[in-house]
Parts: structure tokens; sequence; C-alpha cells
């Protein structure tokens, strides 16, 4: 039982890293405002139901992916220091 648990919790994780790469992906090609959630789920692989379980809307991707910039940004300053 414990196993199946984490093997969803894995599986989760890999579905949220696919959305939030397609997303990212569709949003430098061809803008925010053009990427609709239907083009998102298409790239991913799943359901349009499957993104709203790990994204309240299209702005909580973009949300999370300034977070990940800033992060990022963050590291190269300190590296740089």
């Amino acid at each position: 039982m414990a196993q199946e648990g984490g093997k969803r919790q894995l599986e989760a994780r890999e579905t949220r890293r696919r959305l939030f790469a397609a997303a990212s992906a569709l949003f430098a090609r061809q803008g925010y405002h053009e990427t609709t959630i239907d083009q998102i789920v298409r790239q991913a692989g799943v359901a349009k139901g499957t993104f709203f379980l790990h994204f309240a809307t299209k702005e909580a991707v973009v949300t999370e992916l300034v977070g990940h910039q800033t992060r990022a940004a963050l590291r190269a300053r300190a590296e740089a220091l």
C-alpha cells in the first residue's frame, strides 16, 4: 500500500513537470496571451481536468515560472560573487 502512494506521488510530480514544461515552451514560443490551456494539455499529453488538479489557473503556471527564474537568477548571482 505504501508503495502505491509513493508511485502515485511520483506520477503526479511527473505530470506536473510535463504540464509546466509544456506551458513554459508554449509561452516562450507564442506568448502568454496566445497560449491556451487546451494547447498546454495537448502538448503535455494529459486531460484538461488534470491541468486543474495541478494548477488553479494559467496564471498559476506563470507565477511558478517566475519563481523558478528568480531562484535561478539568485543562484547565478551568488555564484558570480
